[in-house]
């Protein structure tokens, strides 16, 4: 085994092993570190123009909007194209 393969394999073995560690289970909610909640009002107010759209779309738009740098290359890729056929 070479001194390649053998760094390679150290290196899985040690990723591998990472999430078997213990975690410490997340602190109990308090007064001072709750999270932030909206009255019912405030949250209808803001989702009531999402409910308008069809789930077709909302199934597009949320994973867009959540991970934009992924859909960036799809707007990037028709103006290119159009360029190289000029």
């Amino acid at each position: 085994m070479g001194w390649l393969e053998a760094i390679l394999l150290l290196g899985c073995i040690l990723l591998l092993a990472s999430p078997l560690r213990a975690q410490s289970p997340p602190p109990a909610p308090t007064e001072e570190n709750a999270p932030w909640k909206l009255p019912q009002e405030a949250l209808n107010q803001l989702l009531a123009p999402i409910a308008l759209y069809p789930d077709a779309l909302i199934a597009l738009i949320l994973p867009a909007s959540t991970v934009p740098t992924w859909y960036l290359p799809l707007v990037i890729f028709p103006q290119t194209a159009i360029r190289l056929r000029s």
